[in-house]
């Protein structure tokens, strides 16, 4: 019973090694696991389309952002913790109520984005407009915060969200 045992586990050792075929052609299933779809055509994760935005602006010129690099900057601001990011043609501090400078100390990254993001659609044309998420957040020492946004004519040549120095911050905060 044993050696039937072994047996027919190194019979199973020698298949899978002499098998002729290498694993680029193995198949996957599709989401609906009716057809096989080939390794080619299957993609790893890609990251979220862009999600073009148009606001009104001044004297007739409109405002265009990407509203998924709005919410890139809103995770900055929250995560590093900053008073002041800027990225492609935006720019963003953020303030009390008051108007004094600030920075978030207790929120919810996906919950602000979430909460602006809804505004916008609301606002202005969004290819995708976001829906507001029907639980508020609970009270916090961030209720008293405001994000301010700056748009810039040019675009800046950073791959990432920036950090403003203070003369940049400085310059955001008189306008």
């Amino acid at each position: 019973m044993k050696w039937s045992i072994i047996l027919g586990f190194l019979l199973q050792v020698l298949f899978v090694m002499g098998y002729p075929e290498s694993n680029r052609h193995l198949e996957g299933r599709g989401s609906s696991g009716l057809e096989s779809i080939h390794p080619k055509e299957l993609s790893k994760r890609s990251t979220a389309p862009s999600n073009p935005a148009v606001c009104p602006g001044r004297a007739g010129k409109p405002f265009n952002f990407d509203l998924k690099e709005f919410g890139k900057m809103i995770t900055a601001l929250i995560s590093r913790p900053a008073s002041c990011v800027y990225f492609s043609n935006l720019g963003m501090y953020v303030e009390t109520l008051d108007g004094q400078p600030a920075m978030f100390q207790d929120s919810s990254a996906s919950m602000v984005r979430n909460y602006y993001g809804a505004l916008i659609s609301e606002n202005c044309e969004v290819t995708r407009p976001v829906n507001l998420k029907s639980n508020p957040p609970p009270p916090s020492a961030d209720d008293n915060l405001k994000i301010m946004v700056v748009f810039y004519d040019t675009y800046a040549d950073s791959k990432q969200v920036e950090t403003c120095d203070k003369e940049t911050e400085d310059y955001m905060r008189s306008l």
